[in-house]
């Protein structure tokens, strides 16, 4: 009984098929696109993750970073969030002598955006590039942050705040693209620091170069 329903089902629908040939292409050319729409909206996704996965690998996958503000924010901030008070050289120094576990601290202030401050070597100027106030012991504790040329910042800069500074591999080719960097002073908007290294080139990161910055010593 059910067998013969099924037979007469399955009859009626290509008779329909048959006799609307142009609606049944459409229909099933509707489910083809639909189905290809999903299963590209699932790669483009796995692919997205990969990336994001690759990025935070190459970084580091036992890294804490800890902040003033969540990284990306969405709409405007609470009172509580306004008011909350800037993180300290001082507070770095605290988790590392109070967390046994904690390997090293690396401790970085980027200089206000808005301020536009240049930098400059002789008449070359560079007015996009970041400027961090960094620790010495970044290369330990993110291995991209390794000197190609030269050295990083050590503990001796930190601990007197010399004029010294590392170069990203962007900004080296921005202000030296035919000079030889290592031993040169560059301003940093009035402020002389002479270039003590030239770090590897480490690509960009969500589309944003991390290469295009200077680091000096975070107590300067």
């Amino acid at each position: 009984m059910r067998l013969g329903i099924l037979k007469e089902i399955i009859q009626m629908a290509l008779s329909s098929i048959k006799t609307h040939k142009l609606r049944s292409f459409l229909t099933l050319l509707g489910i083809m696109i639909g189905v290809m729409t999903v299963i590209g909206m699932v790669a483009i996704i796995q692919g997205l993750n990969r990336s994001v996965i690759g990025e935070l690998e190459s970084i580091g996958s036992d890294l804490i970073f800890v902040s003033k503000h969540e990284p990306i924010q969405v709409g405007h901030r609470s009172e509580e969030e306004r008011q909350r008070k800037d993180l300290t050289f001082e507070d770095a120094m605290a988790i590392e002598k109070e967390c046994p576990l904690v390997k090293a601290v690396a401790v970085d202030l980027v200089a206000d955006l808005w301020e536009d401050i240049p930098i400059k070597y002789q008449n070359i100027k560079s007015h996009d590039a970041l400027i961090l106030g960094m620790n010495e012991t970044f290369p330990q504790v993110i291995s991209v942050y390794l000197p190609e040329e030269g050295r990083f910042l050590i503990e001796s800069d930190i601990t007197h705040s010399t004029k010294v500074c590392v170069l990203g591999s962007e900004l080296n080719e921005t202000l030296f693209p035919h000079t030889y960097a290592l031993g040169k002073d560059i301003r940093i908007g009035p402020e002389k620091f002479t270039v003590v290294g030239i770090l590897e080139k480490r690509g960009s990161i969500f589309g944003q170069s991390q290469d295009n910055f200077v680091g000096i010593p975070i107590t300067t």
